[in-house]
């Protein structure tokens, strides 16, 4: 039974002690220093998931032809409605799939109970076709093989593939982008990288906070990141 007093007229209890210190942990990784030498965005946060700011898409050969990137994930809230539209075609121009999940960047904003199950529904066949391209190519595949691409093995969702010769760009990869590639698409990157490769909440955060420098430093969305790992996962670190 959980221990309960009441404090101030308020009722407090191991579980709210239990959630304080999560967020608490969560904002000490994120108010560490900067790291030194932090790679250029996007960064690939798994094999098939990069991270970064807007301004990445002003550079579509290289997101295309140098990383592979086959899809985008915009969390930015664009106005007016005629630039998504560009986008949007500018993309599918390039063969490049695009989901548009306009968000905002403030505090009280249900980031992830308003949007996970959109986001996760775009990111799900990426993961997939990546499962599959590693099972082939564990499997023969890479060597001209008829390997199996039907499997979908979890201890292969952030494992590089065994054979480094092959292409990189014969599976799928999503670019996932907000404004400044911090806060919302930091938040759902993070909520994938617990979701599809059971990383730990806080080993997820430590490695955003390594790759990108300024990482979740909404409050809200630091919380709303417990709750997920709390009530969906139960994977804190």
């Amino acid at each position: 039974m959980s221990k309960e007093t009441i404090e101030h007229g308020k009722i407090t209890s191991d579980e709210n002690d239990r959630q304080d210190h999560w967020i608490n942990e969560i904002r000490a990784v994120v108010n560490e220093p900067i790291p030194p030498d932090l790679p250029e965005p996007p960064v690939d946060v798994l094999p098939w998931l990069y991270l970064g700011p807007r301004r990445c898409l002003n550079d579509l050969s290289k997101l295309q032809h140098d990383i592979g990137i086959t899809h985008v994930l915009s969390m930015n809230a664009m106005q007016p409605e005629s630039v998504v539209q560009e986008l949007y075609y500018t993309l599918l121009s390039e063969g490049i799939e695009h989901c548009y999940v306009p968000t905002l960047d403030i505090l009280g904003y249900p980031l992830l109970p308003k949007h996970w199950d959109e986001c996760h529904e775009f990111l799900q066949p990426v993961m997939e076709d990546y499962c599959r391209y590693v099972c082939w190519l564990n499997n023969g595949g890479g060597d001209g093989g008829d390997g199996d691409k039907s499997t979908i093995p979890s201890s292969f969702l952030n494992d590089e593939p065994q054979d480094s010769n092959n292409k990189e760009k014969d599976h799928s990869k999503v670019f996932v982008h907000c404004e400044a590639g911090i806060n919302r698409s930091g938040t759902i990157v993070a909520a994938a990288m617990m979701h599809f490769a059971k990383i730990p909440m806080l080993d997820a955060i430590r490695q955003l906070k390594r790759q990108r420098g300024i990482i979740m430093t909404n409050a809200t969305f630091q919380e709303q990141l417990v709750e997920f790992a709390k009530s969906s996962h139960g994977c804190f670190g």
